[in-house]
């Protein structure tokens, strides 16, 4: 499972605030997670999380300690839109918990398309 046009199977998708729409994310590894935390919610944004994979996946929000809170489980096919923050990160996850993609949303609304 990997978040499509990124070739590291655990990614990490780092925009950061003002970056211009359509430009290449920097691709990391999930093993960034036991140091990613919501910093504060001053700067609202929005990101669709859309599973185009053959298996249900979850979505997490890494809270201001660093531990994952279930948002949504996501069926194949399925997508739902996520208001968020910008020092927010979320996790998407298979079934047993292993981590597929990182992101931390940008100033613009976003779609994920997680496989």
């Amino acid at each position: 499972m990997f978040i499509r046009n990124v070739k590291l199977p655990c990614a990490v998708l780092l925009l950061a605030w003002g970056q211009v729409a359509g430009a290449v994310a920097q691709p990391s590894r999930c093993d960034a997670e036991p140091v990613a935390r919501s910093l504060h919610a001053q700067h609202a944004t929005e990101v669709v999380f859309k599973n185009i994979g053959t298996h249900a996946v979850r979505i997490w929000w890494l809270n201001y300690t660093g531990k994952r809170v279930l948002y949504q489980t996501l069926a194949p096919g399925e997508s739902y839109t996520q208001s968020t923050y910008l020092t927010h990160p979320w996790i998407a996850t298979n079934k047993h918990g292993q981590c597929v993609g990182l992101y931390y949303p940008d100033a613009q609304p976003r779609t994920i398309d997680i496989q």
